[in-house]
């Protein structure tokens, strides 16, 4: 029901290397402001430890998409 737009993305995560979320962040919030949806993470998804911070941010009622582009 996500991709015909009946509910609202609950949540939207987005994992990058840390010089270019921490660019991003700083963009959107320049842009738009402070959201409680909105979620950066900086790290490498090679390593297990950006899957834990990922881990910590989902929750496990709500439907998950998981969207990869680059060399992954």
């Amino acid at each position: 029901k996500f991709l015909n737009l009946e509910f609202k993305i609950g949540k939207y995560i987005e994992v990058e290397f840390k010089e270019n979320s921490e660019l991003k962040k700083e963009i959107i919030d320049e842009i738009k402001g402070e959201f409680d949806n909105l979620k950066f993470i900086s790290g490498d998804l090679l390593e297990e430890e950006t899957w834990y911070k990922i881990r910590d941010e989902l929750n496990p009622n709500n439907p998950v998409l998981i969207f990869s582009e680059g060399v992954v």
